[in-house]
């Protein structure tokens, strides 16, 4: 496709974080009868690559499923799917209606949650019980996608942004933060400082990350304190679990007519057991399991050693012995969210998502986005929403200085 050509007279925007949320503004900014307004498109990312907290490993060679059974999916007999396991986002509802129109545009196939079988729990004993119709860690009618896990899908959307017309506009800074973001009172324009001090000027800065990584932002005017308070305190998605997938060459836990489904049952002070809930994470070519464990609190306790001897020894309580013979990925969102601290111990922390003080446009030039500022717990859906209604308003933001830049008989000057 020709590329668009410059716009030496048009607006400069920037947009903060290559996750899901920042490349749906990103797209949706550039694939617009408008775009010819934006003369360049500045996109900073603090980590290597697009995605955020969409992450996916891939299996090792020859560890591939054949056939599955109990796999109820019209993808179910794809035998060219590129393997992926969730590391980070992973399943999609049917209310997600945002989140399967973008899987169905891509060619992305999903596959329904396993859930049928029995239960596992561990108390100190093992107990086993038959599945209720769709019970399972995300609730009935849930799906996952295939072809490479979610992380795929922002993979995808990057590859389409550089196929538009547009495209020619974007500039990608990748293992990049933000300093600080300050109004220029003499041209009204944002100036942001970036790691290694270096700046950009733009008219609109779109911060496309999680509220309490916008918080860590120095800006110029300051947010109000009950604003800024607001962003601070909101516990960001994910960043309160370690989440694993241990992938297989067999699905032994079938042998006990196990769903998969399983949890273990401790105190809160009790430091002998992390793991919390594990669930069937097999698709058309994996055998895997995957769970949700409670981040390790002590440094010394971190070690990537400890870690997997901890997370096996849970396994093995809830699956038995074969459980320890797979291999296993992980990732501690507590410690590998970019820009985003832990929260000290016993800190207050709200998930108030979607409310007002997460999201209003600061300054008229700071427009905020990310899964957290839309009601949505958190999920996928949240972040499309936000990533579409922060494009318009930096959009609102363009049009707003054209308007104000006519001289008294409408002529346009800059």
């Amino acid at each position: 496709m020709p590329k668009a050509p410059p716009n030496p007279d048009g607006f400069d925007c920037i947009v903060v974080g290559a996750g899901l949320s920042g490349l749906v503004c990103v797209k949706a900014l550039l694939d617009s009868p408008s775009a010819a307004r934006i003369r360049s498109l500045h996109v900073i990312e603090a980590s290597e690559d697009v995605g955020g907290r969409l992450k996916s490993c891939e299996p090792p060679a020859g560890v591939r499923a054949t056939n599955p059974s109990g796999m109820r999916s019209r993808a179910h007999t794809l035998s060219t799917a590129k393997p992926g396991i969730d590391l980070g986002a992973a399943w999609s509802w049917s209310s997600d209606k945002n989140v399967r129109k973008l899987a169905r545009d891509m060619d992305i196939d999903t596959l329904e949650q396993p859930w049928e079988g029995k239960i596992v729990m561990y108390d100190g004993r093992r107990i086993l019980r038959d599945a209720r119709f769709g019970e399972s860690p995300s609730g009935g009618g849930s799906v996952r996608f295939l072809d490479g896990g979610a992380a795929q899908i922002c993979k995808k959307l990057k590859s389409e942004i550089e196929d538009l017309r547009a495209s020619n506009k974007i500039v990608w800074h990748f293992n990049t933060s933000v300093e600080a973001v300050g109004v220029i009172p003499e041209t009204d324009e944002m100036v942001v400082l970036l790691s290694g001090d270096s700046t950009l000027t733009s008219l609109a800065v779109v911060l496309c990350c999680p509220p309490a990584a916008a918080a860590k932002i120095e800006m110029h005017p300051p947010l109000p304190e009950q604003r800024l308070q607001a962003l601070q305190s909101c516990q960001t998605w994910m960043s309160s679990v370690l989440k694993f997938s241990c992938i297989y060459e067999e699905r032994f836990w079938e042998d006990e007519e196990l769903s998969g489904f399983g949890s273990l049952q401790f105190d809160e002070d009790d430091d002998t057991h992390i793991v919390e809930t594990i669930w069937d994470n097999t698709d058309c070519q994996t055998f895997a399991i995957a769970g949700f464990a409670r981040p390790v609190k002590e440094d010394d306790d971190c070690e990537d050693g400890k870690v997997r001897k901890r997370i096996f020894d849970d396994l093995e309580l809830l699956l038995g012995e074969k459980a320890r013979s797979g291999r296993l990925d992980y990732i501690d969102w507590s410690r590998d969210m970019f820009n985003v601290d832990r929260p000290e111990e016993g800190a207050r922390q709200h998930r108030e998502y979607g409310h007002a003080l997460l999201k209003q446009v600061h300054a008229r030039r700071i427009v905020f986005a990310g899964t957290e500022t839309e009601s949505e717990s958190g999920h996928m859906e949240g972040a499309i929403i936000s990533g579409r209604r922060a494009a318009n308003e930096a959009y609102q933001i363009m049009l707003g200085r054209r308007q104000s830049n006519k001289d008294s008989l409408g002529n346009q000057y800059m």
